[in-house]
């Protein structure tokens, strides 16, 4: 079983969680995920790189929910954001399916 940098399958924040919707997302948009999850950061999230040729890649960056209720007081959030290779903000829901629809359009 391989492990990230913090000793967790997947994420840092809530590796439970993140394991859930990591293994979802990567099983309804079938491309080479990298869990770029980071303890700095208030959610963890998962990577992709999309190369378009020998000198041009786009990233995209899914910001995975830490928790099923959003409570800015405690730093838990229940929202999926996608952004792109600028840090833009592409797509933010609550909605997997959504998620998972956008993802398969933009890829």
């Amino acid at each position: 079983m391989l492990m990230n940098r913090y000793g967790n399958k997947y994420g840092y924040h809530n590796p439970i969680l993140t394991e859930l919707l990591f293994r979802r997302i990567e099983r309804e948009v079938d491309v080479a995920w990298e869990d770029n999850s980071w303890h700095n950061d208030t959610v963890d999230s998962m990577h992709y790189t999309k190369i378009l040729d020998d000198d041009v890649h786009e990233f995209i960056e899914v910001y995975l929910p830490n928790s099923v209720v959003e409570d800015d007081d405690s730093e838990e959030y229940n929202t999926f954001v996608v952004t792109d290779e600028n840090r833009e903000s592409l797509l933010t829901t609550t909605d997997i399916k959504e998620l998972t629809e956008f993802l398969k359009q933009i890829i």
